[in-house]
């Protein structure tokens, strides 16, 4: 299993974490999420086990989390105190890009957050891969990853009102029976018999303690 996470040359921002458990499946899903998780804090955990335990589950070899804003701070409330440009970091859109465009799947989970600094506005949605969500928050946000509820079924997502209003609710799921063929399947099912789930999270949770 390889873990890699990206700072800043001061280690203020934090701008992606991957994972990659398997080398035989070389998908993988982008995660973004609010901010860097605060290490050691339950939070944090959850946010991780909820990513990993979804990307096994659809089949994925590998992800990547990247954030709307890269700073570390322990109070996510600090980032509204802060200039745009402090609070996002000056390499956090060209992280974000490249990841967005690796993936095979984006899902956008960043909460009410997304409302701090209208920082949501700047996503762009018009590359080459989708983004989904597990819904949308009152405040018309992309639910966050650790509040998804257990029946949530993925939505396409855009930042525009027109495209909002059309939205339609996918199933990811029958979308990859028909993108991918079956000897994929057939290795990602080895893989899966090989090493537990639950026993790779709990590894990856101990860099952050």
């Amino acid at each position: 299993m390889k873990r890699e996470a990206i700072f800043d040359e001061e280690g203020t921002y934090q701008y992606s974490f991957k994972v990659a458990w398997s080398e035989k499946n070389d998908r993988t899903v982008t995660f973004i999420l609010s901010s860097p998780m605060n290490t050691g804090t339950q939070q944090s955990e959850e946010e991780l086990k909820k990513c990993m335990q979804l990307a096994q589950r659809w089949g994925f070899g590998s992800l990547e989390i990247v954030y709307l804003f890269s700073y570390q701070a322990e109070d996510e409330k600090l980032l509204a105190k802060l200039s745009k440009q402090e609070a996002v970091g000056i390499g956090t859109n060209q992280y974000l890009t490249q990841a967005v465009n690796r993936a095979h799947l984006v899902i956008v989970a960043w909460g009410d957050k997304g409302e701090i600094h209208n920082r949501q506005e700047d996503i762009c949605t018009s590359g080459k891969t989708p983004m989904y969500c597990f819904g949308m928050t009152d405040n018309g946000c992309p639910i966050a990853v650790e509040d998804a509820s257990e029946g949530f079924e993925l939505q396409r997502w855009s930042f525009s009102d027109s495209e909002k209003a059309t939205k339609e609710v996918y199933s990811y799921i029958e979308e990859v029976n028909n993108q991918f063929s079956e000897p994929t399947f057939t290795e990602i099912k080895s893989f899966a018999q090989e090493e537990d789930p639950a026993a790779v999270i709990e590894e990856i949770i101990d860099i952050f303690r």
